[in-house]
């Protein structure tokens, strides 16, 4: 039978036993005094909160609540023990079925790893700091490999995880620490052989003259198809050439200013002619071109086609196509940060069967998902045993609203006109809280 007090004009039921978590489920909902809360705002681990959310919409309802308490009912050998105050957990306070076990077991290894194996005691503190739970350097079962997970075997490979870590950014480990997982790894080494097939498809020549040569065809392109798009024209009829060719009145407007740099650069080539040819010679040239055509000049005519003082029609075409397999190839470079790899890197990443031994270590930090799993049970046991009673004190009755200082809920003092108001809560959207707040009766002041 349950047992009630008289607060707040209502009786509210006393959770003071492990007999009373075990009826809760069968308490009538209407007998609560809440029955949902956020996982935010509360005088409550928001830690402890989120491992009782199991849904993850950002407030703990009384499904979940009843499911928190079963959860512990099942692991502790006296579940009274949440009602109690404190944050440690001995071992013996554990079940002894299987799940109990296995708890005990992930305990020691808990212990263990943090210098106390003759320990038979828990606390919060040996749970709540992410790499002292799951050191770095230790599989956790979450198929992220952090560098020194493997720095010990294989310090090569742990070089290798931090170069990737450093191209293409990081999954989160367990433990806090940055890693690869299995699909960065396929993604990296899809992109390695690319870049690296890229490679091997290179143009055949001297790299730098090839690059060289390009550069400089590309930066006059434009302007030399136009030039002898403008000879076949005068070619086709001598008619047109006074208004294709080089026309001075362009520039009249200029006299006695600051030349337009670009006014200049608009103007033809070079004097236009019923010859498809077009002079090298500087002083033969739109000076707006003259350094571009220079450059043409010494670095792709001459080394490609041979030294010249006229570049034909034809020539171009030649020069163009010469160049053309380089273009191409650049156009084919694999958009991917292994692409600023040496050679050699890439060469090492194939030859030295890293993927494969990445993928190896991938394996085996998978292997630990049972431990794992069983270490963040009981770091959720261990925030239950701590807040869970503050939970339900705060939730299925108001208990620690009228019978101590201080609520879960309440957010502190408010001091106004020489007054104490102790009933403050904190509210997100002050806007929307109004429109219900309305009802209430109550006067309401929003800071």
């Amino acid at each position: 039978p349950w047992r009630f007090w008289r607060a707040g004009r209502c009786d509210q039921p006393l959770i003071e036993h492990a007999d009373d978590l075990r009826a809760l489920a069968d308490l009538d909902p209407k007998l609560w005094v809440a029955l949902a809360c956020p996982t935010r705002g509360l005088a409550i681990d928001e830690a402890t909160l989120r491992a009782i959310d199991t849904d993850g919409d950002g407030r703990v309802q009384r499904p979940e609540v009843l499911a928190a308490v079963q959860w512990v009912r099942q692991r502790l050998r006296d579940p009274g023990l949440v009602l109690q105050p404190g944050d440690t957990l001995p071992l013996s306070a554990l079940a002894e079925d299987e799940a109990g076990q296995r708890l005990r077991q992930a305990a020691l290894t808990l212990l263990a790893r943090a210098g106390r194996p003759d320990a038979d005691v828990l606390a919060v503190a040996d749970v709540v700091d992410p790499a002292q739970l799951f050191p770095p350097n230790l599989p956790n079962g979450d198929g992220v490999v952090p560098p020194e997970l493997v720095k010990a075997d294989d310090p090569a490979l742990a070089a290798w995880i931090e170069r990737l870590l450093a191209d293409d950014g990081h999954a989160t480990d367990r433990s806090g620490a940055p890693g690869i997982t299995q699909a960065q790894l396929d993604a990296v080494d899809a992109d390695v052989r690319a870049v690296l097939a890229w490679h091997e498809a290179q143009p055949e020549g001297d790299p730098a003259v090839l690059q060289a040569a390009w550069e400089a065809v590309q930066a006059v392109a434009d302007k030399v198809d136009d030039h002898f798009a403008r000879c076949r024209l005068v070619a086709f009829d001598a008619r047109l050439q006074a208004s294709l060719d080089w026309v001075p009145d362009a520039l009249a407007p200029a006299a006695g200013e600051r030349l337009d740099p670009s006014a200049l650069a608009a103007l033809p080539l070079a004097r236009v002619t019923a010859q498809l040819a077009l002079p090298l010679a500087p002083d033969a040239i739109n000076p707006a071109w003259a350094p571009a055509l220079q450059a043409l000049r010494e670095q792709a005519v001459t080394p490609l086609l041979g030294p010249r003082d006229m570049l034909t029609s034809a020539d171009w075409a030649a020069l163009r196509e010469r160049v053309k397999p380089w273009g191409d190839w650049l156009a084919a470079r694999p958009a991917t940060p292994a692409v600023a790899w040496t050679v050699e890197a890439l060469r090492a990443w194939v030859d030295g069967g890293v993927a494969d031994r990445l993928r190896a270590a991938v394996a085996r930090d998978e292997q630990a998902a049972p431990l794992a799993e069983d270490l963040l049970d009981l770091r959720r046991l261990l925030l239950l045993r701590r807040d869970l009673g503050t939970l339900l004190r705060n939730f299925v009755n108001f208990t620690d609203f009228y019978r101590t200082a201080w609520a879960a809920f309440q957010a502190g003092t408010l001091f106004i006109d020489q007054r104490e108001c102790r009933l403050c809560l904190p509210v997100v959207d002050a806007a929307a809280h109004a429109q219900l707040a309305g009802y209430s009766g109550m006067f309401l002041l929003y800071g």
